[in-house]
């Protein structure tokens, strides 16, 4: 209890002040001097022996005082206050020096804020205009292959919903809803547009906690598979803006939803797309509207075998998501059971659900891999620049702590020990770090807009989670950066320190310039590696065209699952859309249109590798169809060997069969037939599957090599491209014209429309239209990595600057002595250039290494053939060298111009 009431008493002293209490102290001991006093007086001492006697007797005074203060008050907490006034009245004498370090500092702990508030937001909280709920999570299906590692997303049934529903015990309110795509016609002679359609439980809103910006939510039907009203929609923000240029008279008007009118009655808030996020234009309906707008029958909600749903749910008060987790997963194994007349066992797949936190991190099954891969790459990325940042600013510390040698050696000389100096040094870098930390997290937090806009499906906030992460990077940063300046300027001699004739006599520190070196050889493979990434990306957006004509090429392509057709009526319709397009005037080729890319990993058969080429396990490769026409649509000639015959193509009725397509025969570009045989003779040689899927897939035998160049570049993270002779699954239309082909784009549109009214629209472009996109997004990837990389540069050029000014300011008057001796200006110039050069040089020289390995790790971890990086390297060590020339030639060309007797003055 006494160590209690200890330190409530040197809490309420510290709260109250030294003041008063001095002054009773100060009146207490000079009662007991001259009760002293008076006592020797009377013994027959002088008054002033007297008053000497009793002094003597009392002891120092002054350490007593000091010793009682130390007992009634919170002294640590009073020496850092007193620390940090201390440091901010050294700031105030060195201005420029101090915005130096606060700006340096500023761009390397705003990098990490930056960074980990676009990590922190991705990985715990929900998509843009979803509430942020502990108790609102996602329900998932998952399916499960045999044989195969990655678990897939699965969508549920209705009845599977409801059972899950059901579970009072565990959830509040589960609600579902279905993604589709469908065609909307705003009217006044406004192009029809595919756009998302959300069709939605009653509930769907309010279990998100999503209040519209404008009207009202559609209405909720009593039964949510009932239709008993003509439908209404709530339209997204973006296409409010888009088709009604944002006036509130959007509310009541009409829509045409795949032919249907259907009348809008709120506008959703910004950015918000539903629980996966993304963007574009999105409208919600009724789940009632299903059968209606899609044209199916009511019985859609009734079979288990009907997939077409995905849920989200608040759970009960007290409930956990892995509470909630096996319940789940046991209502999904029974749906499978039913939806296979209980012949699960007989079956290679499993069916189960999980119930996770509803954040845009995990919308996807299989995305916690992704996310730990980026968190990764961008961790290593902060802490590079944080490393440079901390050697830039350390540098300018001992710069600075070297100036102040003589301050130092006369505290020491006082008695004061090294270690109060050093936590003297240590308080002023933490508290620059904590004044760059505020600064970068205000401009994060006016620049979240801006980064909302580039990341639609994360909703970005600066919450008290990342401000204690930023404060606790300062702190460690400020510790960091701060240490080794302060143990270095506190390892002075006194006695040279003491005879020197000037307060900031001109030591030259192996340190400063150690540090300097190594800030050169971090920033070199730092720009390397992001400048080659830049580079790859740009060379990819500028590369040629996958065809020699791509103004004359369109691409159609159908929602194929919006109208819930079967696989035969898809095949059928699919094949009549190819046929009436080629009927059209104008056109020279159609074939149909292959869905998406298949990526699968293929390597070279033992028996038919090359001797003295090194060969990797396995090489991951889109798998592209080439139908009938394909090479000739395309201007790809076949340079060696042959197409695919007919018999081969005709496997590709296997995948509409229901059976698992199959293939033996393979066509490669003429690159990469270089790049695994040499000048070998690439037909006849055999790819196939790694190991784990060897036995189920048959060798891969080289049958045609078609020009490389040709075909262009495949855009799509630099895997290799492998044709093959069937389609996985068609869905569309790929048209050759005989001139351009963007005036025709209306009139394809319109005869594919007619052909499969059933399927939507969902994309219809020209490949120069397509490739322009790509261009755009690979620039705009491109400029991002080379914002990294001016950054790094800038954090480099000025740390630099700042610490070769202040290394000639203090030599200003050696300038001064020098050029009254008859120095030439030109010579004091060369003599700083020269000292700069070299540093820089030699911290390239160790940064060499470094480079070459972070070359190394880009191309692996992208898996890129990335672009020239010898040459890049050698141009951005010049640019770099170029930087630290600049550096050091700019002040001293300034130093150099003072007059002598000025400079001889400055001390």
């Amino acid at each position: 209890m006494s160590a209690v009431r200890r330190a409530l008493a040197r809490l309420a002293a510290a709260l109250r002040g030294h003041g008063r209490a001095d002054d009773d102290l100060r009146a207490e001991m000079e009662a007991h001097l001259e009760m002293e006093t008076e006592e020797n007086v009377r013994r027959g001492m002088h008054p002033h022996e007297a008053r000497r006697r009793a002094l003597l007797a009392a002891g120092g005074l002054a350490q007593a005082a000091e010793s009682v203060r130390e007992q009634r008050g919170l002294p640590w907490v009073e020496s850092t206050l007193a620390d940090v006034r201390y440091a901010v009245r050294h700031f105030r004498r060195a201005p420029l020096s101090t915005a130096a370090m606060v700006g340096v500092l500023s761009l390397g702990i705003g990098t990490v804020v930056v960074l980990f508030t676009v990590l922190s937001s991705i990985a715990t909280l929900p998509a843009p205009g979803i509430a942020r709920d502990a108790s609102l999570v996602r329900i998932r299906g998952t399916l499960r292959t045999s044989g195969v590692a990655n678990v897939h997303p699965r969508l549920l049934s209705w009845p599977e919903v409801r059972e899950y529903a059901g579970r009072a015990d565990l959830f509040g309110a589960v609600a579902a809803h279905a993604d589709e795509t469908a065609l909307v016609d705003a009217g006044d002679a406004a192009a029809t547009l595919p756009v998302r359609l959300v069709y939605a439980t009653p509930n769907y809103f309010g279990v998100l906690g999503v209040r519209p910006a404008l009207g009202t939510v559609p209405a909720a039907e009593p039964d949510p598979l009932r239709l008993t009203a003509p439908p209404t929609a709530m339209i997204s923000h973006d296409l409010w803006r888009q088709r009604f240029g944002g006036a509130r008279g959007a509310v009541g008007s009409t829509l045409r939803v795949n032919g249907f009118p259907v009348e809008i009655v709120g506008v959703a808030p910004p950015r918000f797309h539903g629980t996966d996020g993304g963007g574009g234009a999105t409208v919600w309906v009724p789940l009632a509207a299903y059968p209606l707008l899609q044209k199916r029958t009511p019985a859609v909600f009734l079979g288990h075998d009907s997939l077409f749903l995905a849920a989200a749910a608040r759970l009960r008060p007290g409930v956990a998501a892995e509470a909630a987790a096996p319940v789940v997963a046991g209502i999904a194994e029974r749906a499978l059971r039913r939806e296979r007349g209980g012949a699960e066992a007989a079956e290679a797949e499993t069916a189960s659900a999980d119930v996770v936190p509803m954040l845009a991190s995990n919308a996807r099954v299989s995305s916690r891999a992704d996310l730990l891969v980026s968190a990764a790459a961008a961790g290593g990325l902060a802490l590079l620049a944080l490393l440079i940042t901390c050697t830039n600013v350390s540098a300018l510390l001992v710069g600075l702590a070297v100036a102040r040698r003589r301050e130092i050696g006369v505290r020491l000389s006082l008695g004061a020990p090294r270690g109060r100096l050093v936590r003297q040094l240590l308080t002023e870098s933490v508290l620059l770090a904590l004044v760059a930390a505020a600064v970068g997290l205000g401009v994060t937090s006016a620049g979240i807009g801006l980064a909302g806009s580039a990341l639609e499906g994360v909703q970005l906030v600066v919450d008290r989670r990342v401000t204690a992460a930023t404060c606790a990077v300062a702190v460690a940063t400020g510790i960091l950066f701060g240490l080794s300046p302060a143990l270095h300027a506190t390892r002075v001699s006194l006695g040279e320190v003491l005879k020197s004739s000037s307060p900031a006599a001109a030591a030259r520190s192996r340190l400063q310039r150690a540090l300097v070196v190594a800030q050169v050889a971090l920033t070199q493979p730092l720009l390397v590696g992001l400048g080659v990434v830049a580079a790859t990306l740009a060379a990819d957006a500028g590369g040629r065209a996958t065809s020699g004509a791509p103004d004359r090429i369109v691409e159609i392509e159908l929602d194929t699952w919006a109208g819930r057709v079967s696989a035969a009526e898809r095949a059928s319709r699919v094949a009549a859309v190819v046929e009436r397009v080629a009927a059209v005037p104008g056109v020279v080729a159609a074939m149909p249109m292959e869905m998406g890319t298949v990526v699968a990993p293929l390597a070279v058969h033992p028996a038919d590798r090359v001797a003295g080429i090194a060969y990797a396990p396995a090489m991951e490769t889109v798998l592209t169809a080439a139908p009938e026409g394909y090479f000739d649509a395309f201007d790809i000639p076949v340079v060696r060997g042959r197409d695919f015959d007919a018999a081969e193509r005709a496997r590709a009725s296997a995948a509409d069969a229901g059976r698992a397509p199959s293939f033996d025969r393979v066509i490669v570009g003429s690159g990469l037939a270089r790049r695994l045989w040499g000048d070998a003779d690439p037909l006849g040689r055999r790819l196939e599957m790694p190991a784990a899927a060897r036995s189920r897939s048959p060798a891969l035998v080289v049958v045609g090599v078609v020009d490389e160049p040709a075909a262009g570049p495949l855009g799509d993270g630099g895997r290799v491209r492998v044709y093959v002779p069937y389609a996985a699954l068609n869905t569309g239309v790929v048209a050759r014209t005989a001139g351009p082909a963007l005036p025709m784009l209306g009139t394809l549109r319109r005869v594919v429309a007619a052909e499969a009214p059933q399927m939507p629209i969902s994309r219809a472009q020209t490949v120069e239209q397509r490739e322009a996109e790509s261009r755009r997004a690979l620039l705009r990837a491109g400029g991002a990595v080379a914002g990294g990389g001016v950054l790094a540069l800038l954090l480099s050029a000025v740390g630099l600057y700042a610490v070769v000014a202040l290394t000639v300011g203090q030599r200003t008057r050696e300038i001064g002595i020098r050029t009254a001796l008859g120095a030439q200006g030109g010579r004091v110039v060369r003599m700083f250039f020269v000292r700069g050069l070299g540093l820089g040089a030699l911290g390239l020289v160790l940064g060499l290494p470094l480079s070459m390995a972070a070359t190394r790790l880009a191309g692996a971890a992208l898996g890129w053939p990335l672009a020239s990086p010898p040459l890049l390297g050698a141009a951005i060590g010049a640019v770099v060298l170029g930087v630290a020339s600049v550096a050091s030639w700019v002040p001293a060309r300034r130093a150099s111009s003072v007059d002598p007797m000025t400079a001889l003055r400055a001390e």
